[in-house]
């Protein structure tokens, strides 16, 4: 049967791996289909196999989200820079994912994305269990920093997570674990970049230690109001002496408009403070966070970047909030719309500004101010269509508007 899967794999190489990718799961679910009386199906906004022994379970997942994007009256300075600013369209995410749990006490978890006719390698890790001192995490996978950053793509708000420069997914080990009693959520770790697929060269010294501690401070479950605060840190030593941060603005079809290009650096520290507020269909969120970047030949500067947005449910529903990892999950409609019922699914209006500002000192990256105003459509949990109308003011090169759409879907 290998073989045959290997003969069908003579096109493109995210669809060979993508096959591939499905067949792995195919001969990691055999044993669990052994007998009817050993395993379960299940749907929990996923498919779900679980054996008769509860403990042991594997979930299959993914997520298509297709985008569109209108660029509204450029300013001729941006042109100058960046050239024509055209309409565009993309999958910004295709993906598929597969986790299971063992017995309470092995997890892991493995994930590709094909947005871009490529591949490349989200989670990859597997993680020790109620260990005396927490749990271990060792793989490929998110550094803990940052609400928005922590939250899983299916359920920010907007189409795209506001200016920033925090770390995403690198390879490493994280010690993390939940108190239920204070209500805080606490995670650190080790980590060396690395590329796409979890690859990188670089000296021992050349890692990157980032904790994070955040949780609710204030919960009151009858009038469904909550409040968040967190904060996290790291301390980053970039592989061969080189840092840079870019940002497109909140829009991932349009040009990176804010750029520091590569700067000879051998320390990089960065802060980041959150803040959330919940009060039952209104729902705000702020973080601020600052990049301390030590030069090789020519000082320091001092990078930040700040956004604070709101959210209003129309139809009565409110963000959920998963309080073991300290971030915000999905939004479940009270009425779901099925085709050819009255159902109205969920309408949350929303609006966010942020600001970054990547020159000081002998650092010139640029700055940027983005306005932010929109609309989601929650059709059922595992469906949305989202609408962002977006005002970018680009420092020293004009603005424009850009709307952008998505329809997203995830199991």
């Amino acid at each position: 049967m290998f073989g045959v899967v290997l003969s069908v794999c003579n096109g493109k190489r995210a669809m060979c791996l993508f096959k591939r990718f499905f067949f792995l799961m195919f001969l990691v679910c055999l044993p669990f289909s052994s007998s009817a009386d050993e395993f379960e199906v299940d749907w929990d906004n996923g498919l779900v196999f679980r054996k008769a022994d509860p403990n042991v379970e594997l979930k299959l997942s993914g997520r298509m989200q297709n985008d569109w994007a209108f660029f509204v009256s450029p300013d001729g300075g941006l042109v100058e820079e960046f050239g024509e600013l055209e309409d565009a369209t993309e999958f910004r995410r295709l993906r598929v994912e597969s986790a299971g749990k063992f017995y309470g006490k092995l997890e892991f978890n493995i994930g590709y994305d094909f947005s871009d006719g490529e591949n490349d390698l989200k989670n990859a890790y597997v993680g020790l269990l109620d260990l005396p001192f927490g749990n271990l995490r060792l793989g490929h996978f998110f550094e803990p920093y940052g609400l928005q950053d922590l939250t899983s793509s299916k359920y920010i708000t907007f189409l795209e997570r506001p200016l920033s420069f925090a770390p995403f997914r690198n390879t490493g080990v994280m010690v993390y674990d939940f108190c239920e009693s204070c209500g805080i959520s606490w995670a650190a770790g080790v980590y060396r970049d690395t590329d796409g697929f979890g690859n990188s060269e670089s000296k021992s010294d050349e890692l990157n230690y980032t904790t994070r501690v955040a949780g609710l401070v204030f919960e009151d479950e009858e009038v469904g109001s909550l409040l968040h605060l967190g904060v996290a840190y790291s301390y980053r030593r970039p592989n061969s002496d080189v840092f840079g941060v870019s940002s497109r603005a909140e829009s991932h079809l349009s040009p990176k408009f804010i750029s520091t290009g590569e700067l000879s650096s051998d320390e990089v520290q960065l802060l980041n403070l959150e803040l959330a507020f919940v009060r039952d269909v209104f729902s705000i969120q702020a973080e601020h966070s600052s990049a301390f970047v030590s030069l090789l030949e020519e000082g320091s500067g001092d990078l930040s970047s700040w956004y604070v947005e709101a959210s209003y449910f129309l139809t009565g529903e409110s963000r959920s909030y998963k309080a073991k990892h300290a971030v915000f999950g999905r939004v479940k409609p009270l009425d779901p719309f099925v085709v050819a019922s009255e159902g109205r699914g969920a309408w949350e209006l929303k609006a966010r500004y942020s600001q970054a500002d990547f020159d000081d000192g002998a650092i010139e990256g640029g700055g940027v101010k983005v306005t932010s105003l929109g609309v989601n459509w929650y059709l059922h949990s595992n469906a949305r269509l989202m609408a962002d109308l977006l005002n970018v003011d680009v420092k020293d090169l004009g603005d424009t508007k850009i709307l952008q759409t998505r329809l997203a879907v995830d199991y």
